[in-house]
């Protein structure tokens, strides 16, 4: 895939959105094969870590934002820091609120 044709902030943004929940979900079956994912969601929730592992889940971004750097994607680079800054927002929201 060439890497002008996602340099665009709304596809960094969706890969923003979607990739540390896809990186939990990995991680989930991998450690976790026996079990379906909603139950480990629901066991999340019940423990109250909810947003630790959001926060968690969002440092693979990290990742994501590097390459893009690195391949002079700036554009997408961006969509991706605006969706790890909602999902900041959203952990301070849980903290404080829920």
């Amino acid at each position: 895939m060439k890497i002008q044709r996602i340099d665009k902030v709304l596809p960094g943004l969706i890969m923003g959105l979607l990739f540390p929940l896809l990186c939990f979900s990995v991680y989930s079956k991998y450690r976790f094969p026996e079990v379906p994912l909603s139950e480990i969601y629901g066991h999340v929730q019940s423990l109250g870590i909810t947003s630790a592992m959001i926060s968690l889940s969002v440092f693979a971004n990290l990742f994501l934002f590097f390459f893009f750097i690195w391949r002079k994607a700036d554009r997408a680079a961006k969509g991706i820091f605006t969706a790890t800054l909602g999902y900041a927002i959203l952990v301070v929201y849980l903290n404080l609120f829920a």
